[in-house]
């Protein structure tokens, strides 16, 4: 086979790489995945939890059973509610009074809708994140007694925020990823046609 053959198919087949790494960053989901929806596009099937989702930046898996994560939600708060609010012991303990516990009640349905409706990059569903959880905590910490340790035991497994990932509840963490991502797929196809 001829040299100047040879170098030919060779640079057809640089540039046929480096084009499919190109498509790969922009060849959107197959139709029958799941794939994250905008807030708008699942407004009308939330109830219990559409005010804790109010945020435009929210997505959610396509297959994602509302209905069914709204009943979870609902139970986990008055599970936490139950615990806390209405845990006339701790109070009594305590000596605090229940009225200073509404911040964190009312933050409580939101942690219970961000565990029941996980957020959704990518098309993978992203639970809650420590800064949420910690947020929970400090609103739930009245004089020093953190009521989520005391009222929910070690047994909740938001006893504690460790194990939870740092940047599911950041926008701009994964809107910074995904840029990564892309100018990684860019560089990875120029090199690919400036190789040899």
């Amino acid at each position: 086979m001829p040299l100047q053959v040879l170098l030919s198919t060779k640079m057809v087949l640089r540039q046929m790489l480096a084009l499919c790494a190109l498509v790969a960053c922009v060849v959107p989901a197959a139709a029958d995945e799941p794939v994250c929806q905008e807030y708008k596009q699942y407004l009308q099937d939330l109830d219990y939890c559409a005010d804790p989702l109010y945020w435009s930046h929210y997505k959610i898996r396509s297959d994602a059973d509302l209905a069914a994560a709204q009943v979870t939600a609902r139970t986990e708060y008055e599970l936490i509610r139950d615990a806390i609010y209405w845990n006339t012991e701790l109070l009594a303990f305590t000596k605090i009074e229940r009225s200073r516990l509404a911040d964190c009640i009312g933050f409580a349905q939101r942690i219970a809708c961000h565990r029941a409706v996980p957020r959704c990059s990518g098309g993978e569903s992203q639970t809650l994140c420590k800064s949420m959880c910690q947020t929970f905590h400090d609103r739930c910490t009245v004089d020093g007694v953190d009521f989520v340790q005391r009222g929910m035991g070690k047994s909740y497994d938001l006893y504690t925020c460790d194990g939870l990932a740092e940047d599911h509840c950041s926008a701009g963490a994964r809107g910074a990823t995904l840029a990564a991502a892309v100018v990684a797929s860019l560089v990875l196809a120029a090199s690919v046609m400036l190789a040899y």
